[in-house]
């Protein structure tokens, strides 16, 4: 199958940084992924046309699957990152705040409207 191909070659791309690690290390070639995403993707396709039940828990087990097919690359996150996702917190966290502040003031006018309608249910009883 395409996707036994693809884990074939992927082993031999292994192979090779295991006997040539040095020389990899040395010009900066970073540590291949365990396994190639390409080939998870394509077996757990595979055995969906192969007939085999799914259930939904195929995709449950491509996420069991992941860490296996990232590096260490695909793990940093440089200082623009960082600033961005700083940013994006920060904007988020003032939208929030914006919210709870128009939902208080909501309820507080909620909360004096029906005083207000009970004084005067209150009143119109005596």
């Amino acid at each position: 199958s395409e996707s036994e191909l693809l884990a074939c070659i992927h082993q031999i791309k292994l192979y090779f940084y295991y006997i040539l690690a040095d020389e990899f290390a040395s010009v900066g070639i970073p540590t291949p992924a365990k396994l190639d995403a390409r080939c998870v993707h394509l077996s757990f396709d595979e055995m969906r046309r192969d007939g085999f039940a799914d259930d939904g828990l195929f995709d449950q087990m491509k996420v069991f699957f992941l860490p296996l097919t990232m590096i260490e690359h695909d793990l940093t996150i440089n200082d623009v990152q960082w600033r961005n996702l700083s940013r994006d917190r920060l904007r988020e966290r003032e939208q929030l705040l914006e919210k709870q502040q128009r939902l208080v003031d909501e309820l507080t006018e909620k909360e004096d409207e029906y005083y207000r309608h009970d004084d005067s249910i209150r009143k119109l009883r005596k």
